[in-house]
Parts: structure tokens; sequence; C-alpha cells
């Protein structure tokens, strides 16, 4: 991403702005340097991100090194309460016939590709939502009761 002298690397400020998109916040400090081999110049390419609800403490250089990447380390906190709302599933009780099916018609082999990064972000977001579709299709919650699709 930049290197020791404050130099960004091409496709830098595009990895930058989609991260923006998506609302991750960068927790390895700008100039923190993760990658270093001799003979080059030593660079930040090793990256911790997270989400905003997140209470991410950057800790640092790991205590183990590769030949050339130094590992970071954060820690993340959370309060310890419980995910509000979220359903709980049962999965021994999942109609994989059912979901095999609906996975074939929503996913099949189609082609989810997409050459910009909006095209990539809509084919992920298409694929969670089908995803989405089928668990609470094929996959009732521990009450015992189907959950509803999704829109």
């Amino acid at each position: 991403m930049w290197d020791a002298e404050g130099r960004r690397s091409v496709g830098a400020d595009t990895l930058l702005n989609l991260t923006a998109r998506r609302r991750l916040l960068l927790a390895t400090p700008n100039g923190e340097l993760t990658w270093a081999r001799q003979g080059s110049r030593c660079s930040t390419l090793d990256l911790i991100w997270f989400t905003g609800g997140m209470n991410v403490l950057y800790e640092g250089a790991g205590d183990w090194h590769g030949p050339d990447h130094v590992p970071q380390r954060a820690t993340v906190r959370g309060s310890g309460a419980p995910i509000r709302g979220a359903k709980r599933r049962n999965w021994k009780m999942l109609d994989t016939g059912k979901a095999e099916k609906l996975a074939e018609g929503g996913l099949g082999n189609k082609s989810w590709g997409g050459t910009t990064a909006d095209e990539v972000d809509a084919a992920i977001v298409r694929s969670i939502r089908i995803s989405q579709f089928i668990r609470d299709s094929a996959l009732p919650t521990t009450s015992g009761k189907l959950g509803k699709a999704e829109a």
C-alpha cells in the first residue's frame, strides 16, 4: 500500500475507496511497515480492517515473523452482550434436498464475474441474498418454524 517514504502503490487509492464505500476502517497505522526484504524498500502490505461497530486495539507487530512479512496483531473487544434479533437455527433439521434444489436454481453455474469493483460488489450482494433465502427456506429456527424469506 505505502512505503517508508510515504509513496503509495498503484491501486492503493482504489482499495481505500472500495473499503470506504463498505465502511471498513483501517487499524494498521499509516506508515506501519509490515513487509521487508533485504535489498528492497520496506512497505505496508499486511493490513487489519474492521467495521465501525467494533472496538479494535492495534498492538503492532506480532512475536513471530515470516521471511519477509511482519505479522500484525490486534485485539477485538466486545461488550459480551448477545446479538439481539438473531434467529437461532437448528442445523440438525436442515432440509438438504430443499437447500440443494434452491441452490441449483438460485446459484447454479451462473457467471458471477465482473470487471469493475461495483460489478463484483453487486455479484457478492446477490449471492449473499440468495444464500440467506436458502437458509431461511430450508433451515428451521430452534422453535421448529421456518423463517421468512428475506427480500
